[in-house]
């Protein structure tokens, strides 16, 4: 830019500024050379570095580690699905035992309800036993008070005494 600055106040500006610009591309095109140098060389690392992880997952070691990990991952699926079955099977065996206890509870409050039932019907059935027996002893007390009443009515004049032994 200087040097540009320099060439507009000479005369010949034309020659100057391709004199510039000249020295401008040896030095640019340096700086390319070596900026692409260094990618290249940044290029090759990169993929080396690459190969060796390759290499490196598949090495014998790494393969038998991704085995074990399936393997392993694999038991515990199964040992998931093992104890999610089983637990399945607990929640049917708890719910059938509770559909029976609920079952067996039922009955026994409907053998409660009648034995109930059957225990007023007695109770009931006893009340009218002592209210019919009740009944039949106040018609007998009526049936002796009239009879001692119409007993009393009919009093017979006292018999004649009798003759004196001569």
């Amino acid at each position: 830019m200087a040097e540009d600055a320099a060439c507009y106040k000479r005369f010949a500006v034309n020659n100057c500024l391709g004199e510039v610009n000249a020295r401008r591309r040896e030095a640019m095109a340096d700086l390319r050379r070596q900026e692409i140098s260094l990618n290249h060389e940044e290029r090759r690392i990169k993929g080396a570095e690459q190969i060796r992880k390759t290499e490196e997952k598949s090495s014998p070691e790494k393969l038998q580690d991704a085995a074990d990990r399936r393997a392993q991952a694999l038991k515990d699926h199964q040992s998931r699905l093992d104890r999610e079955k089983k637990a399945q099977e607990d929640r049917a065996t708890a719910k059938s035992s509770e559909k029976a206890n609920s079952e067996a509870s039922a009955d026994k409050l409907k053998s409660k309800q009648a034995k109930t039932q059957a225990r007023q019907g007695m109770q009931n059935a006893a009340a009218e036993e002592t209210k019919k027996f009740n009944d039949r002893q106040k018609e007998a007390q009526e049936r002796r008070a009239q009879h001692d009443r119409e007993r009393l009515k009919q009093t017979k004049p006292p018999a004649k005494s009798l003759p004196l032994p001569e």
